[in-house]
Formats: structure tokens, C-alpha cells, sequence
């Protein structure tokens, strides 16, 4: 139990922090986003939705109580849950579970999809089970009810749970109607419907916004792989896949029924399968995730079989856990995760009772820190970040008022990207800017939100530089883009250098490079393969970037190049500063797995012009 709590629980919440721009800003602004009632999947569109501080477990004075409430709902579920797994079991298989609950402190995404695994085991052992008195069966439906109402708030908490929990209460109302317990499985899905909505309307969102915010998760879900994607060790995926063979054999092997067994497949299948998702198409630290989530699930089929027959299983996760768990982590590292969370919990729970402003004090120190640091100026109307560093505008006190998908690296389909730009060009648009350029995953750098930068070269201007950052005011007048005027239509071939036309203006590009069926494939059960782009300028300097088919769709300026906020800055004053930048061919090829690429692709070049302003810019 007190494992339980100090897992789920954040005592201790983290504070706002500048140490990356990445984030503590997303972090931020969500929170920031809930306290202020904006509508999620409209207003504000993310991975995450209004609960994500159970995720993050960052401090935030007006959702605290929002945070502190749902983590202990979902921590007093899966201690239900767990114990009344437990109840009959010897004692080292409760060291066991202890053990698989505590590792999960390490990876929080591990934490969020292990719960819909242990209420599967839950419904595996329940389902069959013939009691003799009514009292009996209406306790046990009642209880059970109660741990799928948790299915509501997880993708409350993180979008894409969704098609974990989803499938796994699909799956589970599935076997209660097969074994004719009627009434228990119209009351899981009831719960869980109820559940959706009083933890929506709780969060201070609107019942009929709910449905839009699902939809929205379907336009971030779909092109999350092909975006995010990053390579690392492929003898960690290897493991992984072999690893969760020998425990989807090893289920097959249970001594139950084939339906059940068929059911707890379904479930460990559809685990694993996200797991890997989650663990391997970023593949970084978020190896972390799979290696996590796999130790988990081979640990708790100890509720399920006899011990000695999980030999295999157990040993075999255990290792590859480790072999990818310590590319990450030291063995202090671990230590030091998993003695934390006793540590972090206590002193946060003793803090709580003791001082009750103790962390809004801190927070408020937190945000003066990343003030000053910033040395941003005084800002008048309404203001929003381009790309990323909201913490850096929340912190100054800004009315921020922010693009629906409010970093920029997110908005990778054209639907998304298109969401930013009629925001921008829309009556709402923010005053002020807060502008850098800068990107992720090496990109090339005018991709993200691509879409939108006419916008801020023609409805905008710039009035100071800090560092790294452009202050841009909005243009007084009609609200305009300059239409872009079409220069060249073609179809070109993969690895083949590309000429762009001769113009006056920005050469503004639109790429339609297609995947092949064996790379939809892929993509949707793993993740494709990288593009790349050589890039050859003028000055005769060389570059070589990341493309992202489905954010070039929607075009991005190609030439100049323009790497840094310093260049972009000088476009305002006149494009020609920019010649040696100018891009006078280029070539686009696939980092490896050259067949999940059509061969033949389109571009549509376009001359992009604004008009020149000078303006006075304050230099700090």
C-alpha cells in the first residue's frame, strides 16, 4: 500500500524549470492551459490532456488539488486491485508485486499502461468464478465496476491511452458476456462512461466538448510516428520482441481455458505492442518505457501460473530489462529512482501536513528565478511563443494566449499545421511574439509550423532581440497574407539533385512524397524510415537536415536557409542579405529502408513575397 501511494502520488511535485525549453514548458502550460478553462482538443491540442499532471506530476497552485485528487483515485484502485489479487498468495509473490509496482517509478508511461494489465488479471481470475449467493455476485460486480471506473480517467490523463484502455475494456466486457455475467459487464462499461464524464466535467471542461477531444487525439496519434521517430540500438527492439514471444508462449501454456487464455493473449498482445510503440519509435531514453513495461508484465503472470513455471519468462525479462534498462541508467541511477520514491514521498506528505503554502512559496521563487534569468522586457496585449519556451513567457506574467498546438513540433500533419495558421491569421491572433528559431531532431529549421512563418513575416514586425529571441509586434491594418504566386509544378525522383526556380522572392516549397504499402505498413507497427534532405547553397557551404513528409506538405521556405534567429530577423530588412543562403539545389533520400519510399515524388514551388518595413529593433 505505501508502495502504491508513493508511486502514483506526487507528495513531493516538481517545479517550473528553465534547465531545457522543452519540457518544463509543456509541463507549464498544460497546467497553465486547465487553470484558465480552455477547451482541450479545440483550444489547446496535445498528447495530453487535462489530468497530464498525474503524468508530469509538476506543481501548479490552481490544479494541485486537480492533481493530488486524481492520483489518489487511481492509486486507491490499483491498491484495490492489487490486494485483492494478492489476498492468497504466499509471501514472495507480494515481494514480488511490490517489486514490479515500485520499478514502474522509473518510466511514467509504464505506470499509466500498467494498470489497464492489472485489471485484465483482475477479469481473468474473476470472470469464471460461479458464487452461490446474490450478495456475493452483486459485491463482486460492484467492485468491479469500480476498478474499470479508472479506464475514464487515464485518457484524461495521456490521449493516446485511449487505444490501450479502449481495447482492454472492449476485451473484458467481451469474456464477462461470455461467461453470461450480464449485468457486470453492462455495469464496467456504464462505470466507465460515468467516470469519463465526471472526471471531464471535474477537470472544468464542457460534456460536449468531450467528443472533439478524442477526435483531436486521432489527428496527434496519426502522425506521431513518422515525426517523432528517432533510431538507437536495434538489439534492444531484437530483445524486446524475443522476450515478449517467450511470454505471449508462455501464456498459451497456462492451465485454463482457451478462451481465457485466448483473452489474457489479446490483452498481453495489445500491451506489448503499445509498450514497444511507446519504448522504440523515439527511440532514446524512451527505451526506458519498454524495458519497464515488459519487466512488469512478466512479473505479474506470477497471479496467474505457478511460479516454477514461469522460469523462463521471469529470468529472460529480467535480463532484458536490465540490457536496456543500464544503456540508460547507471546502477546508482536506479538505486537512486527507485530509494527516491519512498524519500521524495515521505518528506512531500510530512511538507503537505506541515506547511500548506510550503510549494506554492517555492513555485512562486521558481517562476522569479526563470524571470530573471530571462531578462525578457514588459509586454503589452496578448503574446504566444514560437516554437517552444513557454515557461520562459509564463513566468514574465504574459497574457498568453497560445496557437492550439502550442509547441511547434507537434503540429506535424497538415490538419494540425493548418489549426496554427488560421489561428494566426485569425481576429485572436496574439499581439506580441516571442519568436527563435529553433527545432528538434535536427529538422530543417523552417519546418515546424512552416505553414504559419508568412504569416509572421507579413502580419508582423520586429521590435527587439534578447539573445536568441525576436520580440515581434503585430502589424496595425488588415490582417493579410500575401498570396503566394506559383512558379513550377514537378515531379522528381528520390536521391536526384533538385533545382529550385530562379525567383525575386522566398522560394516557399510544398513536398508530396509518398510512402510506399510496405511503408504505411511499417509505420503503423513500427516506424519508417528517416528522410533527408542535402541542402547546396550558394556560398557553396553544404547541409543536411531531416524532412518530415507530412509537415512538408503544407510547404515551409526553402530558400534562403535559415538557421538561426539572427537570419531570420534580417528578412524583415531585405531577403538579398541573404544570398549566400540561397539554396540552389538540393536532394531528398531515405536513411535507410529505401523501399518504403515511392521513388516518384511532387513539389510545388512558389514565390513568396511580403512587403519591406523598416523598423527600429532594440538590441540586448
Amino acid at each position: 500500500m505505501i508502495t502504491v501511494l508513493f508511486v502514483f502520488i506526487p507528495f513531493k511535485p516538481g517545479m517550473p524549470s528553465d534547465a531545457n525549453p522543452l519540457d518544463p514548458s509543456w509541463i507549464l502550460g498544460v497546467n497553465y492551459a486547465v487553470s484558465k478553462g480552455w477547451v482541450f482538443g479545440r483550444d489547446f491540442m496535445f498528447t495530453f490532456g487535462p489530468f497530464a499532471s498525474i503524468y508530469s506530476k509538476g506543481y501548479y497552485p490552481a490544479t494541485d488539488d486537480l492533481m493530488m485528487f486524481g492520483a489518489a483515485y487511481l492509486a486507491i484502485l490499483y491498491m484495490g486491485a492489487a490486494l485483492y489479487l494478492a489476498r492468497e498468495c504466499v509471501w514472495y509473490v507480494v515481494a514480488i508485486l511490490v517489486a514490479a509496482t515500485l520499478f514502474l517509478s522509473i518510466s511514467p508511461d509504464a505506470l499509466l499502461l500498467s494498470y489497464a494489465l492489472l485489471v485484465a488479471i483482475f477479469t481473468f481470475k474473476t470472470a469464471p468464478v460461479v458464487l452461490k449467493t446474490t450478495t456475493e455476485k452483486n459485491q463482486l460486480t460492484i467492485f468491479t465496476a469500480i476498478l474499470f471506473s479508472a479506464f475514464g480517467l487515464y485518457p484524461l490523463i495521456k490521449g493516446t491511452l485511449f487505444v490501450l484502455y479502449f481495447i482492454v475494456a472492449f476485451c473484458s466486457i467481451a469474456i464477462l458476456f461470455y461467461y453470461k455475467k450480464w449485468l457486470t459487464g453492462v455495469a464496467v462499461f456504464i462505470a466507465i462512461l460515468m467516470s469519463t464524464f465526471f472526471f471531464w466535467g471535474y477537470s472544468g471542461q464542457s460534456l460536449v466538448n468531450l467528443p472533439g477531444y478524442f477526435l483531436s487525439m486521432s489527428e496527434i496519434i496519426s502522425g506521431y510516428s513518422e515525426a517523432m521517430m528517432i533510431s538507437g540500438d536495434i538489439s534492444e527492439i531484437f530483445a524486446y520482441l524475443l522476450v515478449s514471444l517467450v511470454l505471449l508462449v508462455t501464456i498459451s501454456k497456462i492451465d485454463s481455458s482457451k478462451v481465457l487464455r485466448l483473452y489474457l493473449g489479446c490483452v498481453y498482445l495489445i500491451y506489448l505492442f503499445i509498450s514497444f510503440k511507446s519504448g522504440f519509435v523515439r527511440h532514446d531514453a524512451h527505451a526506458l518505457i519498454s524495458a519497464n513495461a515488459l519487466l512488469y508484465a512478466s512479473l505479474l503472470l506470477v497471479l496467474v501460473a505457478p511460479i516454477q513455471n514461469l522460469k523462463l519468462s521471469t529470468v529472460a525479462s529480467m535480463i532484458c530489462a536490465f540490457f536496456i534498462g543500464f544503456h540508460y541508467l547507471t546502477l546508482t541511477g536506479a538505486i537512486t529512482y527507485l530509494t527516491n520514491t519512498y524519500e521524495d514521498g515521505l518528506v512531500g506528505l510530512v511538507t503537505r501536513y506541515q506547511t500548506e503554502d510550503r510549494y506554492t512559496l517555492e513555485y512562486e521563487h521558481s517562476l522569479t528565478q526563470i524571470k530573471s534569468r530571462s531578462g525578457f522586457p514588459d509586454l503589452h496585449g496578448s503574446v504566444d511563443s514560437i516554437p517552444i519556451n513557454q515557461a520562459k513567457l509564463i513566468s514574465n506574467g504574459y497574457d498568453w494566449q497560445p496557437r492550439p498546438i502550442f509547441q511547434s513540433y507537434a503540429a506535424y500533419n497538415p490538419a494540425l499545421a493548418t489549426r496554427n495558421y488560421n489561428y494566426l491569421l485569425g481576429s485572436n491572433a496574439p499581439e506580441n511574439i516571442i519568436f527563435q528559431v529553433s527545432t528538434i531532431d535536427d529538422r530543417y529549421p523552417s519546418l515546424d509550423d512552416g505553414l504559419s512563418w508568412q504569416i509572421l513575416l507579413s502580419n508582423y514586425h520586429p521590435i527587439k532581440e534578447i539573445d536568441d529571441f525576436i520580440f515581434l509586434k503585430r502589424n496595425k491594418g488588415i490582417n493579410a497574407v500575401d498570396s503566394r504566386r506559383l512558379l513550377l509544378v514537378g515531379e522528381y525522383v528520390i536521391g536526384k539533385k533538385v533545382i529550385p526556380p530562379k525567383n525575386n522572392g522566398l522560394v516557399y516549397m510544398q513536398l508530396d512524397i509518398e510512402p510506399t504499402l510496405s511503408g504505411r505498413l511499417l509505420n503503423i507497427f513500427f516506424k519508417s524510415s528517416e528522410l533527408r534532405m542535402m541542402v547546396y547553397l550558394k556560398s557553396g557551404a553544404v547541409r543536411n537536415y531531416r524532412i518530415i513528409p507530412s509537415m512538408a506538405k503544407t510547404g515551409f521556405i526553402l530558400s534562403p536557409l535559415i538557421e538561426n534567429s539572427v537570419e531570420f530577423s534580417s528578412l524583415f530588412l531585405d531577403p538579398k542579405i541573404l544570398a549566400p543562403n540561397e539554396v540552389e539545389s538540393f536532394a531528398i533520400y531515405p536513411e535507410n529502408k529505401a523501399w518504403a519510399w515511392k521513388q516518384a515524388f511532387k513539389i510545388q514551388f512558389s514565390e513568396f513575397n511580403f512587403p519591406l518595413k523598416s523598423h527600429k529593433v532594440e538590441m540586448k
